[in-house]
């Protein structure tokens, strides 16, 4: 994921800022320590974006994710999902869109470097919800491929949360279809992990300032 616009010098964070609120500096804290705790999980000690595939006049009929493993994904479902579902407050939506607030209030040279790169890290989490170029090849000779947001939310909701029938049906009884959407998922968490951790260090320098909480 290399459209992730360059650093913002971490030691200006002080003149990029307003204070923030008590509530916000909690909210700030947990997304760092979910984004550690999930950069930390057993599920990134696997190497990732691994499979097996068979081809036959072009089209991909069998295929064979090499996974962590379905204990080491469950464990960071949670995280993952918190993190990713944009209406939790403690989402990187919602920590970007703190961030965003306060720089705009401050007003500064600085400030408008970081909405800069706040908005390129906005964008790049947008545009992986809507697309997995890793995993274009494998909707070869279809009307086109799901959004990986789409697939995530299948995984999401018909497995490893709740049980919404038509997505658990689609996993149950996909055949073929099911691995690459496996693959499609694990992949999904390994690119946002890497954009999350780019805020993260951003959010850590902001309340490293004293003047800040």
């Amino acid at each position: 994921m290399d459209f992730i616009a360059g650093p913002v010098s971490l030691h200006h964070a002080a003149e990029a800022y307003t204070p923030f609120s008590d509530e916000e500096v909690r909210r700030l804290e947990r997304f760092t320590d979910r984004v550690r705790a999930l950069g930390n999980s057993s599920f990134f000690e696997h190497p990732g974006h691994r499979m097996k595939a068979t081809f036959t006049q072009g089209y991909v009929f069998d295929v064979r994710v090499d996974s962590p493993g379905e204990e080491a994904v469950r464990a960071v479902m949670p995280l993952f999902r918190e993190l990713y579902t944009d209406e939790n407050p403690t989402s990187a939506r919602a920590v970007l869109n703190i961030l965003r607030r306060h720089a705009r209030a401050r007003g500064t040279v600085a400030s408008k470097a970081v909405l800069r790169e706040m908005e390129s890290l906005r964008n790049a989490l947008t545009e992986r919800k809507q697309s997995d170029p890793r995993a274009a090849f494998l909707e070869e000779g279809r009307e086109g491929p799901r959004p990986p947001r789409e697939i995530i939310d299948v995984w999401l909701n018909g497995e490893y949360f709740h049980f919404d029938e038509p997505k658990a049906v689609e996993l149950a009884e996909g055949g073929g279809a099911v691995e690459p959407m496996r693959m499609i998922l694990h992949s999904a968490v390994r690119d946002f992990a890497q954009v999350w951790k780019h805020i993260a260090v951003r959010v850590e320098a902001a309340l490293d300032e004293e003047s800040l909480r």
